[in-house]
């Protein structure tokens, strides 16, 4: 029965234009981030077997990682955004202003992630 009811609500929240719209670039601006991301620090550090994950200002770099976990930033990001918009489909019946409040969180913490993508891109090429 809860399947059904997610069901409804997910086809509710996605026939609203502005749903769709939001969404859609959220999905659009993650996976294009994401990729461009790994693109530059994949393709800047071919000889390179680590990247640096974290450089704060005072300190300079403090975690310096294996090049396989510049896989990890970029997932939490597409987890995170996933989850967002398939909490606020499946909320959408019941609490039309939650399901559009972590819709706008997810559209707007994508231009977080992609300042702090596009900096660590700099800091490893």
């Amino acid at each position: 029965m809860i399947v059904n009811e997610w069901a409804l609500s997910f086809r509710l929240a996605w026939a609203r234009l502005s749903f769709r719209l939001f969404g859609g670039l959220t999905l659009l601006a993650t996976i294009c981030g994401s990729a461009f991301f790994l693109t530059r620090l994949l393709r800047g550090a071919t000889s390179a077997s680590t990247i640096v994950l974290h450089y704060n200002v005072y300190l300079g770099i403090d975690n310096v990682q294996m090049r396989l976990w510049a896989f990890l930033l970029p997932g939490i990001w597409m987890c995170s955004t996933f989850l967002n918009l398939l909490l606020a489909s499946c909320s959408y019946r019941r609490d039309r202003e939650m399901a559009l409040s972590l819709l706008l969180f997810s559209f707007f913490s994508c231009f977080v992630w992609m300042i702090v993508l596009f900096y660590l891109s700099l800091v490893n090429g």
